[in-house]
């Protein structure tokens, strides 16, 4: 049981790490993305 929770706490922050990181990258990227197209 130990061993589940704790592969279930790894995909848990490691989709929370991956969604904060693809929210964020856009943002802080400096430019027009338009414009780079």
């Amino acid at each position: 049981m130990a061993f589940l929770l704790r592969r279930l706490v790894f995909y848990l922050a490691a989709f929370i790490a991956a969604a904060t990181i693809n929210f964020f990258l856009p943002r802080l990227m400096p430019g027009d993305p338009i414009q780079k197209m």
